[in-house]
């Protein structure tokens, strides 16, 4: 069980998630690793007959930061989470640190994409994302 104010930082990630994966004509999916003071992202979507991969936009890792340190409050905070979007509605599996093995795999770009997408390949031509003239990064340390 989240607090309120962990399911308003997971409602921010999604509605950021839904708006960079815009004009997705399937599902999006976001990996998110995590640990204290560390998040890194994926984010992978159906566009057509591609499947794309973006990195997060500077709001969506804020947001995600906030959901771990939120969790890590209440609870052993989680290591892995998958935030699945499609037809507006959304679903969140967790993996915990003691459960290394499903992590391992999870963190795997091929494995995420076959797994969620029946995929082999996805396209990662521009994997940016619109923000202000600023290096992006997959991954955010405070």
């Amino acid at each position: 069980m989240w607090s309120k104010s962990a399911e308003a930082h997971l409602a921010n990630a999604c509605g950021e998630i839904a708006r960079i994966a815009d004009g997705a004509s399937g599902k999006a999916i976001c990996r998110v690793w995590g640990e204290e003071g560390v998040i890194s992202a994926a984010i992978f979507f159906e566009r057509g007959a591609k499947v794309v991969f973006k990195f997060p936009s500077r709001a969506l890792t804020n947001e995600l930061l906030l959901l771990w340190d939120e969790c890590a409050a209440v609870k052993e905070p989680w290591r892995l989470l998958t935030i699945a979007i499609e037809g507006g509605k959304f679903s969140v599996e967790v993996c915990y640190p003691d459960e290394a093995g499903e992590m391992h795999a999870a963190l795997d770009p091929a494995q995420n994409v076959k797994e969620h997408f029946g995929a082999d390949q996805w396209d990662d031509a521009d994997p940016e994302i619109d923000e202000p003239r600023e290096k992006k990064r997959s991954w955010w340390r405070r």
